[in-house]
């Protein structure tokens, strides 16, 4: 359920990682007994074994001798690297631009990890949306076969083969634009009664098991010809399995708010 934006806003992965350590690692770490080092005659700051080696903590390894050479061998492979590039010519303008946009937005993201924390999602905020997520689902859930065309009149001809005695498995192989369920006949997963498109859910809950939809539905999609499969009784999982991701939800509706927020105070000439 985790929305994609907040997690390009927040970032995840080693990169981002190592260099947020790589930020914050002069706060946290005494740089004093790191070791010198220097690779072609180039001293490398300790600052930057450091981050590596805290990046590597975070994500579980062992703050041992291992975990240690293998920082080192990455900082020696990555600065011979950087040498390397620098003479090639690469180090463009439009490069260190790209290259200090990068840095910025590393920061960017510490900062609304940090402001998540000072603004957290309370528990109460949690119990509040799985109450309103459990309203919107509904008590039912349905199962369906469609066929999706892209005008009403090719809908209308395929109603009108239905009522001739033609079968809706085949048809919807041979007409439907629908990709993913061409191949079953049109067939659809369960779903809660709740999440359908509104101009679907409207006609789809007068219909009984086996029936199907008099006239086409329209939808942003195209036109929908629809046979109600079945019907049952749905129940949201409990608050405790759906906690984590109705958190995360609210976390990144909450970070959008704070970043739209201040993009409508910024003054823009």
């Amino acid at each position: 359920m985790f929305c994609g934006d907040r997690r390009a806003a927040l970032g995840c992965g080693w990169a981002w990682q190592a260099c947020l350590a790589l930020l914050g690692v002069l706060l946290s770490v005494g740089v004093g007994a790191a070791e010198n080092l220097s690779v072609n005659g180039q001293s490398i700051a300790p600052v930057k074994l450091e981050a590596l080696v805290a990046a590597r903590l975070s994500v579980g390894q062992k703050d041992d001798a291992q975990t240690r050479a293998q920082a080192r061998e990455e900082l020696i492979r990555h600065e011979a690297l950087l040498q390397a590039a620098l003479k090639s010519g690469v180090d463009t303008p439009v490069l260190q631009a790209q290259a200090q946009y990068a840095g910025e937005t590393v920061k960017v993201r510490r900062y609304l990890q940090e402001w998540l924390k000072q603004n957290p999602v309370t528990a109460d905020a949690v119990a509040k949306e799985y109450e309103a997520l459990k309203a919107r689902m509904g008590q039912q859930e349905v199962q369906m076969r469609q066929v999706l065309l892209g005008n009403e009149d090719d809908a209308r001809k395929l109603l009108a083969q239905l009522a001739a005695g033609g079968k809706f498995e085949d048809l919807a192989q041979l007409a439907t634009k629908d990709a993913s369920t061409k191949a079953s006949g049109g067939l659809l997963p369960w779903v809660p009664e709740g999440t359908l498109v509104p101009a679907i859910a409207q006609v789809v809950s007068k219909l009984t098991p086996g029936q199907t939809t008099a006239a086409p539905v329209r939808t942003p999609n195209g036109f929908h010809v629809i046979r109600l499969e079945d019907r049952r009784p749905f129940a949201l999982p409990p608050l405790a399995q759906l906690q984590n991701q109705i958190q995360q939800n609210l976390e990144t509706q909450a970070v959008d708010a704070h970043i739209k927020r201040l993009r409508d105070q910024a003054q823009v000439k």
